[in-house]
């Protein structure tokens, strides 16, 4: 399965996020077969196969992987010491681009409600 969102799966992440989120952080419960199986998929239990069970655990991926991206890159940064750059003075300084939209996605993340 690629790991990248398409637009369909961004919408639905957007649209339906906190669901999802309440649904996988056991906040609420499973009322339909589909959400039993979505939870089922949450916890790793079965394939992801419906466009939201797909978009969701394609979105925890991405979200995970950034995460282990951006501590990797302050340890890196603490063992050499690199120093960041502003593009602009005034902005926020990053110490790549890389940096900088990884900063992005996790703010869109939280802005959405989700914490994975």
């Amino acid at each position: 399965m690629d790991d990248a969102l398409t637009d369909r799966e961004k919408e639905l992440v957007a649209r339906h996020g906190d669901f999802y989120r309440a649904l996988n952080g056991g906040m609420r419960l499973p009322t339909t077969p589909e959400q039993t199986r979505f939870v089922a998929v949450c916890r790793g239990e079965a394939v992801p196969e419906t466009e939201h069970e797909i978009a969701f655990t394609k979105f925890v991926r991405f979200v995970k992987a950034q995460r282990e991206q951006a501590a990797e890159d302050a340890r890196r940064k603490a063992e050499t010491g690199t120093q960041t750059v502003e593009d602009e003075p005034g902005q926020k300084a990053y110490p790549s681009r890389l940096d900088r939209a990884l900063d992005g996605a996790a703010e869109w993340a939280s802005k959405n409600g989700f914490r994975i």
